[in-house]
């Protein structure tokens, strides 16, 4: 009935006069034709009248009025003359209650204007500003509360609007359709259900809606929403402001009317003022009407575009800009222009068009949400997986991850290469059981645990034991396949230990393939099942390969065979460990896998025994003179004198501290790489720490010089005693 009565389906702005507020006088009240409208809308009498007599209250739900009979339930009109005179009696008396009972404002069906109001003139006119205009429709916004007519002036404020639940469509048509228009509206809605939000992606669903509208219903469509949505960058805000960013996502024109792309290309940024009208949907979240965009207007919105020399691109089209808003947030505004040879836009395109964009804005929002949640996952996967192999002295390192699902883009295998003391380095390759976020979040937790252990320098069994122990306490879902190696350049030796994991492979030099017969043991989380390691040595040039299962194995197939092609001739020993994973990617991974493959290459060349010195000392305080002495001489022999005095300072007070809690065993070892790496190692367990200043007397000071003059500094327990290190960058460097 409201829609009936009073509704307008925009906010109209046109040479004279802003809609829903309507021409009227001042001091009578009374409504006169709108100025400028280009059509003439019955008074609230006349529409009254039209509808003919109100029906009876319901009697069983007080307070409410009953919708009105349907068209084949009404009473027949009587042909008699008495019966006649009876009826038009009775509409002249409905007539005059409806005169008395219907005051000047009446609600808006779409935008909760009043209807029959005195005016708010244009800025032509000498009156308010269009903002002032704009500020008097907000407060039918949605989120706004409305004000009584007893706190302002009659006329001041928009009444509220009987509205459909936001971002739902209001399943019935606007009055101002005719059963042509209406049929054209639900053909056009029709086929926006079906082509529009076919995929999830956010840019292609946008196209999508612009395609439908070009050239059927206009000759320029796009879309542009909020960059902090798209980006994620910021929550999302109910009302957007001056300051909001807005992004085009989609652009299309009819070829017919030129090249519209220069004025704001797809992908390009710009910020819609109040005083626009794409910035004025924006704001108050309702479809703006522009007839035929005066050149006032056009300036605006060209200076807001990036300049006043693009007005012509859009003076004398007919503009209708509607917003995009879905779940309570406005994610956008869709804009449409015709060129001058069309029919301009009206209340019924903008009927048609909000309703359009209500359905449309559902399927952008589930396209960003989407969106959202793949970034939540992919960053979370790429948060615990490294992107980047380590630069390690000795070994060289190259890694791929493939998720079973594409889309998903995570899963729960997991790889990592951590740096031990004495330039040895911890390689890791997992899989957690299941797949998606859950497991991803299993395989992080795994992960963090896997890096904390590896920090105490445990043996390989030790740590896989420790890593059983906590997944017990995790809980059952945390199941997971493990293999840890330890790679000792200065030695070449590699030890190794599985938890139930796909055993890895060793490349020769010769490049002849060896798949390496480590007891598997249980998963990790399984418990009670011990981990046995092994320990091998390897010649430099050798490649060591670790992967999951997804790479080797195949539904319904044989592990067994994916195993014996990775020890074939897949790898050449000349190709760098990059060049390898590639290779065994295109040889053995098949898009139709829908498992998880970690794989990890890793090339060992060892240290040069001519870059390592080491000496053992005594638990004999004289010991730290003759540590110095060592260190001295072979810094001239490595042609580093520039790290002497340095070095020696800080090798005498580890020194010290080692032969002070010894009992039986102290070692000094200097590596020359690329850098230079100090340790120092004694047979005592306890590590030491750094103390705040004020909390140490005489002694004690050492590990604060090595703090200030070192480069990078640790300690680490080893299998027997524990080990203090400090690097210093060589000279070159």
């Amino acid at each position: 009935e409201a829609a009936a009565l009073g509704g307008l389906p925009a906010l109209r702005l046109d040479a004279a006069t802003v809609l829903p507020v309507l021409p009227s006088d001042p001091q009578t009240g009374t409504a006169h034709a709108a100025a400028g409208l280009g059509r003439r809308y019955p008074t609230p009498q006349q529409r009254a009248a039209r509808l003919g007599p109100p029906p009876q209250p319901d009697q069983s739900a007080p307070g409410r009025r009953p919708p009105g009979p349907l068209p084949s339930q009404r009473e027949p009109a009587p042909r008699e003359p008495a019966q006649r005179e009876q009826r038009e009696q009775r509409e002249q008396h409905d007539q005059r209650e409806a005169a008395q009972a219907t005051p000047a404002v009446r609600p808006a069906a779409v935008l909760g204007g009043p209807v029959g109001t005195p005016p708010v003139p244009f800025p032509h006119g000498g009156g308010a500003t269009i903002e002032q205009q704009a500020a008097a429709v907000e407060s039918s916004a949605p989120g706004v509360p409305p004000r009584r007519a007893d706190q302002a002036p009659p006329g001041t404020v928009p009444a509220p609007a009987p509205a459909p639940a936001e971002g739902q469509p209001s399943g019935r048509l606007s009055p101002f359709l005719t059963n042509g228009q209406a049929g054209e509206q639900l053909a056009l809605l029709n086929e926006v259900g079906g082509k529009v939000g076919t995929t999830l992606d956010l840019g292609f669903t946008a196209r999508e809606l612009c395609q439908v509208l070009v050239p059927r219903v206009a000759d320029f469509a796009c879309v542009d929403l909020v960059d902090g949505l798209i980006s994620d960058s910021e929550l999302p805000v109910a009302r957007p402001d001056d300051d909001t960013m807005l992004r085009r996502v989609a652009l299309v024109f009819n070829q017919t009317g030129g090249a519209w792309d220069h004025v704001l290309a797809e992908g390009s940024l710009v910020c819609m003022p109040r005083r626009t009208p794409p910035g004025m949907a924006l704001q108050l979240n309702q479809p703006v009407l522009v007839p035929v965009v005066s050149a006032d207007v056009a300036v605006d919105y060209a200076i807001a575009l990036g300049g006043a020399r693009l007005a012509p691109v859009v003076s004398g089209r007919s503009m209708l800009v509607v917003p995009l808003s879905a779940r309570g947030t406005v994610l956008g505004i869709l804009k449409l222009l015709r060129l001058p040879d069309r029919a301009p836009f009206d209340e019924s395109d903008a009927a048609t068009l909000k309703e359009l964009a209500v359905r449309a804005a559902l399927s952008l929002d589930n396209a960003r949400l989407h969106r959202a949640e793949a970034r939540v996952a992919t960053t979370l996967q790429r948060s615990m997986i490294p992107t980047r192999p380590p630069q390690i002295p000795g070994v060289q390192i190259a890694h791929r991850y493939l998720p079973g699902d594409p889309k998903a883009e995570v899963g729960g295998d997991w790889f990592d290469a951590i740096q031990l003391p004495g330039s040895r380095v911890a390689l890791v390759v997992g899989d957690v059981m299941g797949h998606g976020i859950h497991s991803a979040a299993a395989m992080g937790r795994f992960r963090t645990a896997m890096q904390t252990l590896a920090a105490l320098d445990l043996p390989p069994g030790q740590l896989l034991r420790h890593l059983d122990n906590l997944a017990q306490k995790l809980g059952d879902d945390h199941l997971a396949t493990c293999l840890y190696a330890v790679y000792d350049p200065i030695n070449r030796t590699c030890e190794l230990a599985s938890a139930g994991h796909v055993p890895p492979v060793l490349v020769h030099p010769d490049g002849t393939g060896e798949l390496l017969e480590i007891p598997a043991g249980a998963p990790i989380g399984v418990g009670g099942v011990p981990f046995v390691a092994k320990t091998i040595d390897v010649s430099d040039g050798s490649m060591l390969v670790l992967c999951t299962d997804g790479l080797v194995e195949v539904r319904g197939g044989d592990i067994g065979a994916g195993l014996a092609a990775l020890c074939g001739n897949l790898i050449d020993p000349q190709q760098s460990p990059e060049q390898a994973c590639d290779e065994v990617l295109r040889r053995l991974h098949s898009d139709d896998r829908k498992d998880d493959v970690a794989l990890l290459v890793a090339r060992f060349d060892g240290v040069a025994p001519s870059e390592v010195a080491t000496w053992d000392l005594t638990v004999d305080h004289r010991e730290v003179r003759r540590a110095r002495s060592l260190v001295r001489e072979q810094l001239a022999a490595w042609h580093l004198e520039a790290l002497s005095d340095t070095t020696e300072l800080l090798v005498s007070e580890l020194v010290t501290n080692a032969v002070r809690v010894a009992r039986d065993r102290v070692q000094l070892q200097l590596i020359r790489v690329d850098k230079l790496l100090v340790e120092v190692s004694d047979d005592n367990h306890n590590l030491p720490s750094l103390e705040p200043a004020e909390q140490l007397g005489e002694t004690g000071r050492g590990l604060t010089l090595v703090t200030k003059l070192a480069e990078h500094w640790g300690t680490a327990r080893k299998a027997v005693g524990k080990v203090v290190w400090f690097e210093l960058p060589l000279p070159h460097a």
